[in-house]
């Protein structure tokens, strides 16, 4: 039975997963194809970057500050084996992710995604068994 919760689980997420790299792709493009080429440049200028990698800093460091989960694990602390972000903590990840990745921070999608499959996986499992054990979320949220 935990097979095949997990494997729809994974179905569903997949999903999600992809809906999130094409809005990051779709919003990578306004801004660095479409918006320059609207404003009356040729392309986006060697400077053009700038701008919105600290628009993206002020928006991500507004995150980590004001919303739960500090827009998620810290890479400098290396590999994060403390489990799955609570759902609290899901809102946060998800928008310094969408923040850094479509205004121009070269940071891989992974880690975010990583952290809100899991997240995610292990908010709809609790719904549908709230008396599961430890293990057993831990497996789910994996």
């Amino acid at each position: 039975m935990l097979l095949i919760v997990a494997a729809v689980l994974g179905v569903v997420l997949s999903a999600g997963a992809y809906g999130f790299l094409r809005a990051v792709s779709v919003l990578q493009d306004a801004v660095y194809t479409h918006l320059p080429e609207a404003l009356g440049f040729d392309g986006a200028p060697v400077w053009w970057p700038l701008p919105f990698l600290g628009v993206a800093g002020l928006l991500v460091a507004l995150t980590v500050q004001y919303l739960p989960g500090n827009g998620g694990h810290q890479p400098a602390e290396g590999l994060n084996t403390k489990g799955a972000p609570s759902a609290a903590d899901l809102p946060g990840i998800l928008l310094a992710a969408v923040f850094s990745l479509s205004l121009g921070a070269v940071v891989g999608p992974e880690a975010p995604l990583i952290a809100l499959g899991g997240g995610i996986a292990l908010y709809l499992f609790r719904l549908i068994r709230p008396d599961a054990d430890r293990t057993t979320q831990a497996v789910v949220a994996a």
